[in-house]
């Protein structure tokens, strides 16, 4: 190929993928919501996400210093900072001599080149999905490659000892730990579904942090709609707009991905999670390529980010293992 078209392949690759980023984030409920929270923030970089905890403890009072909670005039032993490392994702694909030559004719090579770069944004949108809402970020207690996607922060088997999210032991520390409640039976799940809504409000009055997203498989969704057959339905009509199907429960919108954990039902609260990125470029693809000799290659970049929670207290699961379904 000719240095010209090397130059135009580039450009072309270039200008296509400066809009994955909306693709990405507007086909994920998740972070959807997270950035109609205003959620999507900058980090200052360094090594890792560091972010002062909101939630501070002393001998006699477990809480948050926020709302409306009284702040104790005794000494209190505060957290310095919880820590998350930088994530991000790289794919690539490489169109082969052979394919050069069946498609011979710089047409054809741009038409080639537009159905792979399709199958890549693909392929990082289902990475990227996969993640956010089946991954917890570590491998035997080691950080993986993964972002720190909801089992992260939200312990979905509730009696795994000593789970930490963000260098902060939950099960030794009741504030930084997430609400957790279990169903069994066939008749509770619905029961369950509405009052777990309220379990997991903070304060004596239950409606302080209440939930505004409850993620769900494709198979539990289609449970709590199923028994709404002879009922009224109803919908938040503003993610259904933008082509995410839900149904209400005590006005919080449930949707489903399926990648979340089987028989579990996510209760999230947006307002207190943050799409962090690194502040040398875009949340997506900050650096893009499309090289054509001495064979053609396909690159994209998802630059460092992270899922941070920052109060694990206000998210709740509701464990639906134990049910039946009729």
């Amino acid at each position: 190929m000719s240095a010209s078209t090397d130059r135009l392949a580039s450009s072309t690759h270039q200008h296509y993928v400066l809009g994955w980023t909306d693709i990405i984030r507007e086909s994920n409920v998740l972070m959807y919501k997270i950035a109609e929270e205003g959620g999507v923030k900058t980090g200052v970089g360094g090594t890792t996400i560091d972010w002062k905890v909101r939630d501070a403890k002393d001998a006699t009072t477990v809480g948050a210093w926020s709302g409306m909670d009284n702040i104790p005039f005794v000494p209190v032993d505060r957290y310095s900072n919880a820590s998350l490392p930088w994530r991000g994702y790289a794919g690539s694909y490489t169109i082969s001599q052979t394919d050069l030559w069946e498609n011979s004719g710089e047409n054809a090579i741009f038409n080639l080149m537009e159905s792979e770069e399709q199958n890549l944004l693909y392929d990082l949108q289902e990475l990227v999905e996969d993640d956010l809402f089946a991954s917890n970020g570590t491998t035997a207690g080691t950080y993986d490659k993964s972002l720190h996607g909801i089992p992260a922060f939200i312990d979905v088997a509730d009696a795994s000892p000593d789970q930490t999210y963000a260098a902060i032991v939950q099960d030794t520390n009741a504030q930084w730990d997430n609400q957790y409640k279990a169903s069994s039976g066939t008749a509770n799940i619905v029961k369950d579904a509405v009052t777990f809504v309220t379990d997991c409000c903070r304060g004596p009055d239950k409606k302080r942090g209440k939930p505004n997203l409850i993620a769900t498989t494709r198979t539990m969704w289609a449970v709590y709609n199923y028994y709404l057959v002879n009922s009224v339905r109803y919908r938040d009509e503003k993610l259904a707009n933008a082509g995410f199907e839900n149904v209400m429960v005590c006005n919080v919108p449930m949707v489903w991905s399926d990648s979340c954990t089987a028989n579990h039902l996510f209760y999230l609260n947006t307002r207190y999670l943050r799409l962090v990125q690194c502040n040398k470029g875009p949340l997506f693809v900050p650096m893009s390529e499309m090289r054509m000799s001495p064979v053609a290659k396909i690159f994209a970049y998802i630059s460092h980010f992270n899922l941070v929670c920052l109060s694990p207290r206000q998210q709740g699961d509701l464990d639906a293992t134990s049910n039946t379904y009729a």
